[in-house]
């Protein structure tokens, strides 16, 4: 099993970016962070299963719901990278499935963790908070919880696919 766990979104904190204030600079380190080390990842270990199969192989990657929406206040950089891991796993289940690996990918909503807090005003994430049915931010657990269950054999069945954690909170 692989999990290919890594974000960044690089927030001006408090408010979202607009693509003529996105640096090159940003962009890049971007895209380095959030598609192209899942990239690296599952070509990685489509390599090794090339060399050494094994039975109901597992790769996991992490979205974003900022990769589905643009309704979000990360921008457009951390989005387009976001967008790019839900097609590279999509893209990836094509090529892993002969080897018997699924490709599967999690989006999560806002989840309460240090950086959020860090990029975000206390006013944006009780106004996220209460737009999402449940009534609170996800939590590491959740997003762990539904990485965890695409891992597990109960999923064998599951492959290029989006599994949205988000709340309830639907994409406008």
């Amino acid at each position: 099993m692989l999990a290919c766990v890594a974000g960044g979104p690089f927030l001006t904190p408090g408010r979202r970016p607009s693509i003529i204030e996105t640096t090159t600079e940003n962009w890049i380190r971007t895209e380095a962070l959030n598609a192209r080390g899942p990239f690296l990842c599952i070509r990685a270990m489509l390599l090794r299963r090339l060399r050494s199969p094994v039975p109901d192989g597992r790769i996991v990657t992490v979205s974003s719901m900022s990769g589905i929406t643009p309704e979000s206040p990360t921008g457009p950089a951390y989005s387009a990278a976001k967008a790019a891991v839900v097609h590279l796993t999509r893209y990836a289940a094509l090529e892993a499935a002969p080897l018997g690996i699924t490709v599967n990918t999690v989006a999560p909503g806002l989840t309460d963790t240090p950086a959020v807090r860090g990029d975000l005003t206390m006013e944006q994430i009780e106004a996220a908070r209460q737009a999402i049915p449940i009534g609170r931010l996800g939590k590491p657990e959740d997003i762990a919880e539904t990485i965890a269950f695409l891992a597990s054999a109960r999923a064998g069945y599951i492959t290029g696919a989006v599994i949205e954690a988000h709340g309830g909170r639907q994409p406008p």
